[in-house]
């Protein structure tokens, strides 16, 4: 079984969390305010427009496509505008691990069931929407 599906809005890296002491217990959270919040609703509404009828419970691979808005110097009037890599901030892992935990309990059980992740960033071409491509390999 294979589940490909696009999420159109601006990819966003998991933060680090942050650590406060609440009456002698150490509480680690995300600010409410943090546009991880947002990513992470924009990928569970799109994942349950394609949620099989079961979730999926053995072994999976996942294949990611980030894809960034172009800077301004990067947009050009004569010139072809094409998908060009990014090899700058945010870190790949960290947007992995925003996408796992968006998904987990609504395509698949849990991210420890991913047993291969191919990961991409790139800059969007000239036409392109920022976003997500996410394609999901039952094994």
């Amino acid at each position: 079984m294979v589940i490909k599906f696009e999420v159109p809005c601006v990819p966003v890296a998991q933060p680090r969390q942050r650590h406060s002491v609440v009456n002698g217990h150490v509480r680690n959270y995300i600010p409410k305010t943090d546009p991880v919040w947002v990513f992470k609703t924009a990928l569970q509404l799109a994942a349950s427009t394609v949620r099989p009828e079961t979730i999926l419970s053995g072994p999976i691979r996942i294949t990611l496509d980030f894809i960034f808005p172009r800077t301004k110097s990067m947009i050009w009037k004569s010139k072809p505008m094409v998908r060009v890599a990014k090899s700058t901030k945010p870190d790949i892992d960290n947007l992995c691990k925003s996408v796992f935990d968006a998904l987990n309990g609504i395509l698949f059980i849990d991210d420890s069931q991913i047993w291969s992740c191919c990961a991409s960033k790139f800059f969007a071409s000239g036409n392109e929407q920022p976003g997500v491509i996410i394609t999901i390999e039952a094994m």
